[in-house]
């Protein structure tokens, strides 16, 4: 009798061990993921700053500051930032953001690639 409990006792450990390995390994992708999602947003977020201040201010210099000062959390030396007018009057401002991302699990990179958002706004007088 006491020896079928000891049995049952080291399955019960195999199948937590089995169990345990995936159920983890989806977690840290679930949050690797909502990381890169995250920046996601920032990303949008700092496009769209970034063509706005360039539609006020006329200047491709004050359209990258915008755009970098908007990135909070992200790394600004991985961040790219292109701002393209002929900065005239009624003209669009384009702004388009880059930011590497990649889904890390246990040290291994599953998935990676490259985040890009691009808004255009109308250059104002």
């Amino acid at each position: 009798m006491r020896r079928a409990a000891e049995e049952q006792r080291g399955q019960a450990m195999v199948e937590m061990a089995l169990v345990l390995v995936p159920l983890l390994l989806l977690l840290l992708g679930i949050f690797s993921g909502g990381v890169t999602m995250k920046n996601w947003i920032v990303v949008t977020d700092a496009a769209r700053v970034g063509a706005r201040a360039g539609a006020v201010g006329h200047t491709a210099g004050g359209c990258v500051s915008a755009a970098q000062a908007s990135a909070a959390g992200l790394d600004l030396s991985q961040l790219g930032v292109t701002c393209v007018s002929t900065w005239l009057a009624g003209a669009p401002v384009q702004a388009c953001v880059q930011y590497p991302w990649a889904i890390n699990l246990l040290g291994m990179v599953a998935r990676q690639g490259t985040l890009e958002s691009c808004s255009t706004e109308t250059s104002e007088p």
